[in-house]
């Protein structure tokens, strides 16, 4: 009995807390596309980091988020065919481990899903925005995440027949959201920016914390990371600033 007992101690590990960092990156073994999941809990980067989804196509791009400390959402593009839809899964947080659920599909509209970024609002709402194209030149869209489930996606921008593509994301100091994006202005002959600010309906001013708990210059990178991939360090105790980019 007391063999068993020790045993089960061991399996079972150290308590999961809220990590001060984290990141999800995609890497292929030669048969398998994963996406492997990695946190800092203030003084090191957990290594080996853990397999939280494997496939038979590729992954691109994933990015993470947090509800609050007990659930994490994550969002990928990943290629089905001459395809690329988007997907997203979701984490529940215990003492011990996050427990990934199933992923579902967040939407196959058009031929390519890409360049997905995220962000929570003053309010604790997940917003979800990226770059969809069909037979016309790519157009924006938006998802929220309310109620565990993502809202139908909605176009962003104005109907045209110009690209519109990398989203940025960040807050206003009320805490609403704001997007800014790349379209093609005809005229000029060239890209130029565009934005539009989402008001946060839930949004108490009184509840918004602007304060940044941690700086990103105070997190190093993971140590072997893949070299050319955009591969972002995501801060979930961060009202603003939430993420940053990890150097490989």
């Amino acid at each position: 009995m007391a063999l068993l007992l020790c045993i089960a101690i061991l399996i079972a590990g150290p308590a999961f807390a809220e990590p001060v960092a984290e990141v999800v990156w995609p890497e292929f073994d030669g048969a398998q596309h994963k996406l492997i999941y990695q946190y800092f809990d203030g003084e090191q980067w957990h290594s080996p980091g853990n397999v939280v989804y494997r496939s038979d196509h590729a992954l691109l791009s994933p990015i993470l988020g947090s509800t609050g400390e007990q659930q994490k959402v994550l969002v990928w593009s990943e290629m089905r065919g001459e395809k690329i839809v988007l997907k997203s899964m979701l984490g529940n947080v215990n003492k011990a481990a996050i427990n990934w659920q199933k992923p579902i599909l967040l939407t196959d509209r058009g031929m390519q899903n890409l360049g997905a970024v995220m962000i929570r609002d003053g309010s604790g709402q997940l917003w979800l925005f990226w770059a969809s194209a069909t037979v016309d030149p790519s157009d924006l869209y938006v998802s929220v995440f309310q109620n565990n489930a993502w809202s139908p996606p909605q176009r962003v921008n104005e109907p045209n027949k110009v690209p519109d593509n990398q989203p940025r994301a960040s807050l206003d100091e009320a805490g609403n959201v704001a997007v800014e994006w790349n379209t093609f202005d005809l005229e000029s002959g060239a890209y130029t920016l565009e934005n539009k600010t989402f008001l946060v309906e839930t949004l108490d001013p009184a509840q918004v914390q602007t304060k940044v708990m941690h700086e990103a210059g105070d997190v190093p990178s993971p140590e072997g990371l893949p070299a050319g991939m955009r591969i972002l360090i995501h801060y979930p105790a961060n009202s603003h600033a939430q993420y940053s980019k990890a150097q490989p």
